[in-house]
């Protein structure tokens, strides 16, 4: 008969659906409230250029290579407990790297802040999906029994 806008050949005639291929799912969790939309693997990343600066800033003698592969290793762990692992890891006594106490505590205290955070938007999203299905049974009660 002809082709479509995809140039697929149409053998029927009439309306043809729209067969084109879209990905719908997200691949980080995301909240939904316009003032603070970001997703964990943004705020493991902040955490890791963080800890990054800091390390840089008491460590002036490390190369920027050197930089780059603490903060790829940093990044390759899986959870914020993982990174701060690894920091504490490589901040021991007799290592080359050095960081202030008072440093190693920010950033630990920011780990927890994130893990929170983290914490709450997963509560604040399972919590939001409750109230609509509760919601909607409700609704379905009232107009079975028409109240």
């Amino acid at each position: 008969m002809g082709v479509d806008k995809f140039d697929n050949p149409i053998m029927e005639k009439g309306a043809q659906p729209n067969k084109v291929q879209n990905k719908t799912t997200v691949s980080d969790f995301v909240t939904h409230e316009p003032f603070n939309r970001t997703s964990s693997t943004a705020l493991k990343k902040k955490y890791v250029n963080d800890a990054i600066k800091l390390i840089a800033k008491e460590n002036p003698e490390l190369s920027a290579s050197e930089l780059g592969t603490i903060k790829s290793t940093l990044i390759s762990q899986k959870s914020i407990d993982g990174i701060t692992a690894k920091i504490n890891n490589l901040t021991k006594l007799n290592s080359t790297i050095k960081l202030n106490i008072s440093s190693l505590k920010t950033l630990t205290n920011q780990a927890k802040n994130i893990k929170e955070t983290i914490k709450n938007k997963a509560m604040g999203f399972i919590q939001g999906k409750i109230d609509a299905g509760i919601s909607a049974g409700i609704s379905a009660l009232k107009s079975f029994f028409r109240f």
